[in-house]
């Protein structure tokens, strides 16, 4: 994760000092007819007016001309670098700065402050007054009124909307609610952390992965990392080490990913894997069901092509339906029974081609036995016993990718007899990564992964 560079990290704390509460609370009214008090206006502490504000219909802004009064008292102040007391003016510039609009109109500042060098180490720096914000050319003013934007943002705007109502631009927000999202999530509480769901989510094309953590009791966040090798997720059973809190989890809910699997069995002694029936199911269809059904229709088009013209002719059509119907049963090989017997009556025709297809009903009944072994609610020896009598049954039909697959049930017993004993599952964790689809989806995808991952938080 990246770490922000000249962003300030307490955005709340700089915006709302008690140094700066007449410029946080200043009124529109205020601001625009430059209310003075003994020539210094209340709203830019330390600063005269130079000029009279300087009115643009066309470009829609209103500018004014500001001068720095309390160089003198900076000028005793020690070198921030060496702590040398002697610093020198050396040029005289004038500093754009950006402020709360004005209904319509952008509030340009132009302030002319000096350049300061150090007799000691030659460092050079602009002087800036209080109410400009240390890292961006606005004022602490419109500062908090970003954020307060941001937080309500979450729900309703976003950073191009935020950017056209304060008149800055969409880099300098970003950067805003980057560091105040770093902030807000750099220490997240592992303490009370007992089961983990561990999945990865897409975010760009050619297979490039974020690994996430949840905590599959809160829902919460507790770690992302771009990739989805186990070597992105060690840093955080780092830090679980580190805290001492290795022990204290109990389960671990996730696919197929050896990686993962060894990962979680190296470091966490206690944990007990549990493999989720969703993506057991993803796996047996994608590896079983559509291969088989692909297999069915190649053969189809081979003997259809095998035959003479006159034959071609006849049976072209009926050939043709064929292959149509084993397309569009694919969802019915993902269903279980008992949801076939619910279906409308153009649907039936489908269930019927599923029945005549004696590999395919093979392969929905089996469907049906995976799904019983977690949700069974059988004691772990009988849930054990029930995977060896699938792969039985397996060997018995002799179909090569369905032994193929129940075999690797037979390796997974351990983790299947953890799902059906324990009852943890993805959901949670799926329904979360719907949500980070979301987000991508309404931004337009993010070319910064390190803030992507900060707003899946």
């Amino acid at each position: 994760m990246t770490e922000p560079n000249a962003i300030i990290i307490n955005s709340y704390t700089a915006a709302n000092t008690e140094t700066n509460e007449t410029l946080i609370k200043a009124s529109a009214n205020e601001l625009m007819h430059c209310k003075f008090e003994h020539g210094v206006l209340n709203m830019y502490p330390g600063c005269v007016m130079s000029g009279e504000p300087e009115i643009d219909v066309t470009a829609m802004t209103v500018t004014y001309h500001l001068g720095y009064t309390l160089w003198r008292e900076e000028l005793e102040q020690n070198c921030p670098l060496c702590g040398c007391h002697k610093v020198n003016i050396k040029e005289w510039g004038e500093r754009t700065v950006k402020d709360c609009t004005l209904g319509p109109f952008a509030v340009i500042l132009k302030i002319r402050v000096p350049k300061v060098i150090c007799c000691g180490c030659d460092h050079a720096r602009w002087l800036k007054p209080s109410f400009v914000h240390p890292h961006h050319r606005i004022t602490l003013r419109l500062y908090g009124q970003i954020l307060q934007l941001l937080d309500l943002g979450e729900s309703h705007l976003d950073l191009k909307k935020i950017s056209s109502i304060t008149a800055v631009e969409a880099d300098i927000v970003r950067n805003i609610d980057k560091a105040r999202l770093i902030e807000m999530f750099k220490d997240i509480s592992l303490e009370d952390v007992r089961n983990i769901a561990i999945d990865e989510i897409s975010v760009k094309k050619h297979h490039k992965y974020i690994s996430v953590i949840i905590d599959a009791d809160t829902r919460r966040l507790l770690y992302a990392a771009y990739g989805r090798k186990k070597d992105d997720l060690r840093p955080f059973f780092d830090r679980l080490k580190e805290l001492g809190l290795l022990d204290q989890i109990e389960g671990a809910v996730m696919d197929g990913n050896c990686g993962y699997q060894n990962l979680v069995k190296e470091l966490c002694p206690n944990a007990k894997i549990v493999l989720d029936l969703f993506h057991c199911l993803q796996q047996f269809n994608s590896e079983v069901a559509d291969a088989i059904r692909l297999d069915k229709i190649k053969d189809l088009r081979k003997e259809l092509g095998a035959m003479d013209a006159g034959e071609y002719q006849q049976k072209k059509s009926e050939y043709k339906k064929r292959i149509k119907d084993l397309r569009q049963s694919k969802w019915l090989t993902y269903m279980g029974s008992d949801k076939l017997n619910t279906l409308e009556e153009s649907q039936k025709d489908l269930v019927e081609t599923l029945k005549q297809n004696k590999s395919l009903f093979t392969i929905s009944i089996f469907g049906d036995h995976i799904r019983d072994l977690w949700h069974s609610g059988g004691t772990p020896e009988q849930v054990e016993t029930a995977i060896k009598n699938l792969y039985s049954q397996a060997e018995a039909t002799e179909i090569p990718l369905l032994i193929r697959f129940c075999k690797k049930l037979k390796d997974w017993s351990c983790y299947i007899i953890h799902a059906a004993t324990t009852g943890l599952n993805t959901s949670i964790l799926e329904g979360c990564n719907a949500k980070f689809k979301t987000i991508k989806r309404v931004a337009y995808s993010f070319r910064d992964i390190g803030y992507y991952i900060l707003k899946m938080h």
